[in-house]
């Protein structure tokens, strides 16, 4: 590739699976952490609340990969103005450090862009996010196609085998209890490894503009249990799937429609849109 990568968050789940990536492919690669210590082995120091950290960055980057951020909604909610300064107006001040020297950006991106009314919205459908989360992140994308050729990954649900709600459901079930997912709140999840596969593409070819990463359909997350749960040998027996009603719980943001449509971004990369199914199977398979 002749390219050395930058990724910052480089400890976050998504940040860590590309890191490796680059190493595995023989890719020089450096990777930031905001907790001095764990700042080691080719690690450097980065803080988006800290813009003075910024110029810890080598100059030998050609790419950067944007993985840090405060994903937390409720935290986005109730603390506007503090997560406001990190996931826009830091942001924006680093890419636009990056840009000006010549470095190519990759942008994660979110679903949470579009309110969720309409299904399968293509890259280029206007945004219109309910969540402030998905504010932030539309923001940062305008800017980020306006000051240069980089790249804005919008991505479904990533799942994983360290996925919290995950765990506590394989918990539950190897003790023989029973687990209750909602029947009426959805997703359309991706594997990390595709998610990885994808942003490693985008990297090697410096591609442009907005690729949509999710399953091409949407699931609940009792179907998807369901289906997870016999895929990985527990009785399908104790999934009970319930309303959020019954459970009194009432969502800030409950999207009907949750997958992104993707008009050919995708094909570019040598890659295809997956099914939600194939995100447990990669679960289930290792």
């Amino acid at each position: 590739m002749g390219s050395t990568i930058l990724v910052i968050g480089g400890q976050s789940l998504i940040g860590a699976a590309v890191r490796k990536r680059c190493e595995v492919e023989g890719v020089p690669v450096v990777a930031t952490s905001r907790r001095s210590s764990m700042v080691q082995d080719g690690n450097i120091y980065l803080d988006l609340a800290e813009p003075s950290s910024f110029t810890n960055i080598p100059d030998r980057i050609t790419h950067a990969v944007l993985c840090a951020s405060e994903a937390n909604l409720a935290v986005c909610r109730t603390e506007r103005e503090a997560t406001d300064r990190v996931n826009v107006e830091m942001t924006k001040l680093l890419i636009r450090e990056l840009s000006e020297k010549g470095v190519h950006v990759t942008f994660l991106s979110t679903n949470l862009v579009f309110d969720g009314r309409k299904p399968a919205c293509k890259e280029y459908c206007a945004v219109n996010p309910v969540e402030p989360y998905g504010t932030q992140k539309s923001q940062v994308e305008k800017y980020l196609c306006e000051i240069g050729p980089h790249a804005v990954c919008r991505l479904g649900k990533v799942v994983h085998q360290s996925l919290p709600i995950l765990v506590e459901w394989q918990e539950k079930l190897v003790s023989g209890g029973f687990v209750e997912p909602f029947t009426d709140y959805f997703m359309s999840p991706v594997s990390l490894r595709f998610v990885e596969e994808v942003l490693w593409k985008v990297l090697r070819i410096r591609k442009s503009g907005i690729v949509h990463a999710s399953s091409y359909d949407k699931v609940s997350y009792a179907a998807f249990c369901y289906a997870w749960a016999i895929r990985a040998g527990f009785d399908h027996n104790k999934v009970r799937g319930v309303t959020s009603a019954s459970k009194g719980v009432h969502f800030f943001h409950n999207p009907r429609y949750t997958s992104l449509a993707d008009s050919g971004a995708l094909a570019s990369l040598g890659l295809r849109q997956p099914s939600w199914m194939e995100s447990v199977d990669t679960l289930t398979q290792g």
